[in-house]
């Protein structure tokens, strides 16, 4: 289909031209287009998050993509500084280690990375700044040895983490001491963004050097406890620096991707931190995992020479850069945010990337996955996206439409709450309770609606693009509304078979608009010159066809909102139906007969039950009510009551079941409302036309109404 986007350079061209010359007021596509632009925009960072674009909201995780480094930046990050500033104060009571790197004024734990001159005192006392109340270290003037924390028992190291010093944490990790773990994790909560803690934590990373034994003097072993894994120290200490947060640590964190700050094991680092980076929200730590993905081999070039592997074994070889990037991709998988996700897009789409990473990007992008769609849409609407991927993005919208719908509402088309199991790689129930919201957010605008009209409105037929006509009975918008019914007009004589095939009876989980716009439809009346019996028998065949989808579209409504009923007994977060209130039926447009026995109820309005959380859509007003009454009663009598309260006098009758229903426009509020009332009875008999049945049997009773603003009038 030729894609009507038009991207931004043509648009500002256009609007320099214009602006140069009067010409006439642009045309109604021209402003669509305008709007469609502005609307992909807004969408690059309405998934990001449900009220805030800085920080998006996350599935299972309490943080978004993230991410450290200007993008463009391509040069490798300069090592840490070796005199950096002093941090701001720690908090009150709470003495932040020296390492060597601080003023004497900073309690600071040295770490042994600047010279002894810059922890002496000035001879004259603790520092103004210094609170003489918090615990110190035995270099800060004014504390003596044995004023501080009591030592461990083996009197070696303090207790109390807070009066570690600089030695402390590098004879922890020679004498193998569990508790250096614990000791890093406190350096990381207890001083976030200090430069100086960041860069001792850097050196506790280094590979510790192994003392040369001599003839005179065998080496001896440096503790008897147990070696730990070295994997543990290093993802404790870049955690604690993707904790820390700092400028410094996340130059520390680049120079171990680049693999120019050497530890222990190279992979284990690499993995730890792509972990940290996407699990601390940070749009610097998001420049650089965009940097990983997309810039790998600058980040990380092969090196030079035999010299940079010296030492290395098969179990901590130096990771490749493709490897890096493949890594980076698995990470990101889960968490990625929706701005992430659109950056990569946009990059997919330059002409000169290689083609194995475009391969990645197309993959990863590819997926059936709600957060994915924002950058979706992205590709949907860029001319460089090639017609067959486009085509299998397209295939992903009324799906990700139809769970957005039951999610909302709490139906499934599958007989339980929690939404559409039509497609998708997450399941029904969303793990972000938001998520739904801001696709909705993405799919229920006027420009997107705009956009799939303009497309169908090209089609000879419904069945040329039946994935595309599905997408649109999942938007409930006026506009859309009024569109449908239009074209489910023009194309009357096809029969409900685009419909059908779209799954909106059965799996895809529709606009519930859409049984007002069938039920009209199926009301179309024989054109007064038709001529001949053939082209009568058609159109008679015909209309059967759309008598009986309505049917089919209105039970299989009544069906989903029963067994939400059923399902809603521990009620989700994301659903707001009303529970069932016994004795006292919700709000109906009808009046039930006395003594009703109702088992199960529903109601919805929207947007108002949904507080704020529509107002970023063009939703159109919807209220839907359903009512079961389950009971030993007269059929005859309960027809007689219900098509009073309708006022529709030719019910339709089948073997057990008669149906009453009625379609009406309030000219005060110009809203339509549809009421459908099914009796079906347990006797085969009972409802036969021209039979008395049972004065009494087992009865259900269901009851729909539907109401929406009025779709014949735009």
């Amino acid at each position: 289909m030729a894609n009507k986007f038009r991207d931004a350079g043509r648009l500002q061209n256009a609007s320099r031209a214009h602006s140069s010359r009067r010409e006439p007021a642009p045309s109604r596509q021209t402003l669509r287009r305008l709007l469609l632009w502005a609307w992909l925009v807004a969408v690059t960072t309405s998934l990001a998050g449900c009220g805030s674009d800085e920080t998006p909201k996350r599935r299972s995780l309490p943080y978004s993509a993230v991410g450290v480094a200007d993008p463009n930046d391509t040069a490798p990050a300069p090592p840490p500084p070796q005199n950096s500033q002093p941090a701001e104060n720690p908090p009150e009571e709470t003495t932040e280690p020296d390492t060597g790197n601080e003023p004497e004024e900073a309690a600071e734990p040295d770490t042994g990375n600047e010279p002894e001159e810059a922890t002496e005192p000035d001879g004259d006392g603790a520092s103004d700044e210094q609170d003489t109340d918090s615990p110190g270290t035995p270099d800060q003037p004014g504390t003596e040895p044995d004023e501080q924390a009591a030592p461990a028992e083996d009197g070696q190291r303090p207790e109390n983490f807070a009066d570690w010093k600089k030695e402390d944490y590098f004879a922890a990790r020679a004498e193998n001491d569990p508790r250096l773990l614990e000791a890093v994790a406190y350096l990381g909560n207890q001083f976030v963004g200090s430069p100086n803690v960041a860069q001792g934590l850097a050196a506790l990373l280094a590979p510790p050097e192994a003392p040369a034994a001599s003839p005179d003097q065998p080496q001896q072993p440096t503790s008897s406890t147990p070696a730990q894994d070295p994997k543990l120290l290093i993802e404790a200490i870049v955690a604690a620096l993707g904790v820390n947060g700092s400028d410094a640590a996340r130059e520390i964190l680049e120079l171990l991707l680049a693999g120019t700050l050497r530890s222990e094991d190279d992979q284990t680092a690499v993995d730890a931190v792509l972990q940290t980076l996407a699990a601390n929200a940070s749009e610097k730590n998001e420049d650089l995992l965009f940097r990983v993905l997309t810039e790998a081999e600058k980040l990380r070039p092969e090196p030079a020479g035999e010299a940079e592997t010296d030492g290395q074994t098969p179990s901590n070889a130096r990771l490749k850069a493709e490897d890096l990037r493949s890594k980076a991709f698995e990470v990101i998988a889960p968490v990625a945010g929706n701005r992430l996700r659109t950056r990569l897009a946009g990059h997919l789409v330059q002409p000169d990337i290689p083609d194995e990473l475009r391969k990645l990007l197309s993959d990863f992008l590819g997926k059936d996955d709600p957060y994915n769609l924002g950058a979706q849409l992205f590709l949907y609407n860029n001319d460089a996206t090639p017609p067959e991927f486009r085509a299998k993005l397209e295939g992903y919208f009324a799906p990700a439409g139809s769970r957005t719908i039951g999610q909302i509402l709490g139906v499934s088309a599958q007989g339980y709450g929690g939404g559409s199991s039509s497609g998708g790689a997450r399941g029904t129930q969303p793990d972000d309770p938001d998520l739904p919201y801001r696709v909705a957010g993405a799919l229920w605008t006027a420009p997107w609606a705009d956009l799939v009209e303009e497309h169908l409105a090209e089609l000879d037929s419904l069945q040329q693009q039946e994935k595309l006509f599905a997408l649109a009975t999942t938007l409930p918008l006026d506009s859309t509304r009024c569109f449908l019914l239009k074209t489910l007009k023009s194309h009357w004589e096809e029969g409900p078979k685009a419909l059908e095939a779209a799954g909106v009876a059965g799996t895809l989980i529709g606009d519930p608009g859409m049984v007002q716009l069938v039920k009209t439809t199926a009301r179309e009346k024989m054109p007064s010159r038709t001529i001949g019996r053939t082209a009568i028998e058609k159109f008679q065949t015909t209309k059967k066809e759309w008598e009986k989808f309505s049917e089919t579209l209105i039970r299989a409504w009544c069906d989903r909102l029963h067994a939400a009923n059923k399902a809603r007994t521990g009620a989700t977060s994301w659903g707001t139906p009303q529970p069932d209130q016994g004795d006292q039926p919700i709000d109906l447009p009808i009046d039930l007969h006395k003594e009703a026995n109702v088992t199960a109820q529903y109601r919805v309005s929207w947007p108002s039950d949904f507080g704020g959380k529509l107002a970023g859509t063009a939703v159109g007003p919807l209220e839907v009510r359903y009512v079961r009454i389950e009971d030993k009663l007269d059929p005859e009598t309960m027809l007689g009551h219900y098509k009073r309260q309708v006022g529709e006098l030719n019910p339709r009758r089948t073997e057990n079941t008669a149906w009453t229903e009625s379609l009406r426009l309030d000219p005060q509020t110009n809203r339509r409302r549809s009421i459908d009332v099914i009796i079906e009875g347990s006797n085969k008999n009972a409802a036969k036309a021209g039979q008395k049945p049972p004065k009494e049997q087992d009865l259900v009773i269901q009851i729909l109404s539907i109401e929406i603003n009025d779709p014949a009038t735009e």
